[in-house]
């Protein structure tokens, strides 16, 4: 798993931004009545960038790391139900219109009735804009999933009361590009997450804005048609 992460990492970081400009640039292609029509990118496309910054809200529950307290519920350290600040960023890249993707990081932490919780994670965030070939607004209107890995650590006073150790991470919301200046597009972000091992869970919903930087189309409104004899 580790060796995979590294060669994924490594890909990312080092793709020329001229090759994902030449890839995602050839445009997206929509099946009309038999035909294959490509229409070129006009809001998304080569390397993407972005990051929210919001607030979170939820729960969050750790045994401590040793064998003997694990399950045992005298041991279990709870937040109660907390809110506090959290972030991800993330770099990538538009492969369309309708279909981003990237590798990043997320962080924060939460102060409940009952306890504090630091939480953290290594994301992969895959974007989908499924409104897209309505035009207007509803083409900036998205949904994403965020993949990966966590951790968590639970407070009780000045004390570390649990471990959530190496946690599985699946976040799932819903985000609009509300205003675009350039290459930039930024908008509100809305997010359930769960993170969950054998000594920890995590279930908290992010509320952010969200901005996010695209290197391409340069002209999206002056995009031209370009339809293809391919058949079907």
């Amino acid at each position: 798993m580790r060796r995979w992460l590294t060669a994924v990492c490594f890909a990312l970081g080092f793709v020329p931004s001229t090759a994902l400009a030449q890839w995602s640039d050839q445009g997206t292609q929509y099946y009309d009545e038999g035909a294959v029509r490509t229409e070129p990118n006009r809001r998304r496309s080569e390397v993407t960038l972005g990051a929210t910054a919001g607030v979170v809200t939820g729960i969050a529950s750790a045994f401590p790391n040793e064998i003997a307290k694990i399950d045992d519920p005298r041991f279990e350290s709870s937040t109660g139900f907390g809110a506090g600040g959290y972030g991800s960023a993330w770099l990538g890249g538009a492969l369309s219109d309708w279909l981003t993707f990237g590798i990043g990081g997320a962080g924060g932490s939460m102060n409940g009735s009952r306890g504090h919780a630091s939480l953290g994670a290594f994301l992969f965030r895959v974007e989908t804009y499924p409104m897209i070939g309505l035009g207007g607004a509803l083409g900036d209107v998205g949904i994403f999933t965020d993949l990966g890995l966590g951790t968590l650590t639970v407070e009780e006073g000045d004390k570390e009361k649990g471990e959530g150790g190496a946690l599985s991470f699946v976040g799932v919301g819903a985000l609009f590009e509300a205003v675009r200046f350039g290459h930039f597009a930024l908008g509100p972000n809305a997010e359930y997450m769960h993170l969950w091992s054998v000594t920890g869970t995590v279930h908290a919903a992010h509320i952010a804005l969200r901005i996010a930087y695209y290197g391409g189309p340069d002209e999206p409104a002056a995009a031209p048609i370009n339809r293809s004899h391919a058949r079907r």
